[in-house]
């Protein structure tokens, strides 16, 4: 098993809120269109992503609702598809970010957004089984063993085990608090829970220390205004 501490973390590390949502939300009728069932017209689509823009960084989950709402009335509407990919990657949504991703591509295919992003979008698949269960051995051997914790992690956020990953980050900040490894894998529970301007402080500080996966989604929450 892996050794983790108490479910209470230390002061640095406090238990995240809940997290903001990484699935397709329950969405409220878009603006002008709560008494008709059709999609939104093109200007209301406009309004949902100024909108979106305007409260980015002050009610992040909205912003991530009323771009989905556009892509109800406009499939096809790269600005929503590469915006709305971008924030399900920190999300640790790898697999819809890229679907998203695709479509955007298939509809303008040298969109520079959607083709930057596909270039260094995140493994979409988890670490294979034979990798977890190794991983596993190693960490029961060497509880301070951070690059086999972080299979772990990695498993666990792919599996959408919030809570497994951030105890294990938990546990890696307290083997290695100055890793780029820690540093990036606490950040991914930061952004996971929603807390994008810490995340984006640890983002920045594993890049720094040569995480390039902690690169992009740095640059990804500076895009956000964070």
């Amino acid at each position: 098993m892996l050794a983790v501490p108490p479910a209470q973390p230390a002061p640095l590390e406090p238990q995240p809120p809940s997290p903001v949502p990484t699935g397709a939300p329950a969405l409220p009728p878009p603006p002008g269109a709560a008494f008709r069932d059709e999609r939104p017209s093109p200007g209301e689509i406009t309004e949902l992503l100024v909108t979106a823009r305007r409260v980015e960084n002050t009610d992040p989950k909205r912003s991530r609702e009323l771009l989905f709402l556009a892509l109800v009335g406009d499939p096809e509407n790269t600005e929503a598809l590469e915006r709305l990919s971008k924030k399900l990657v920190t999300d640790e949504n790898p697999r819809s970010a890229n679907d998203l991703v695709e479509r955007c591509l298939r509809v303008e295919p040298k969109n520079p957004e959607c083709a930057a992003l596909k270039a260094k979008m995140p493994p979409i698949e988890a670490p294979p089984p034979a990798a977890v269960s190794q991983a596993q051995s190693c960490v029961e051997q060497n509880p301070s063993a951070i690059d086999c914790m972080y299979t772990l992690a990695d498993s666990a956020f792919h599996e959408g085990k919030r809570d497994n990953a951030a105890l294990i980050a938990i546990g890696m900040h307290r083997a290695a608090p100055e890793s780029a490894t820690t540093k990036y894998t606490v950040g991914r529970v930061r952004a996971m829970y929603g807390e994008y301007a810490n995340a984006l402080k640890l983002f920045a500080s594993a890049c720094d220390l040569g995480n390039k996966e902690a690169c992009l989604r740095a640059d990804l929450l500076r895009g956000e205004g964070w």
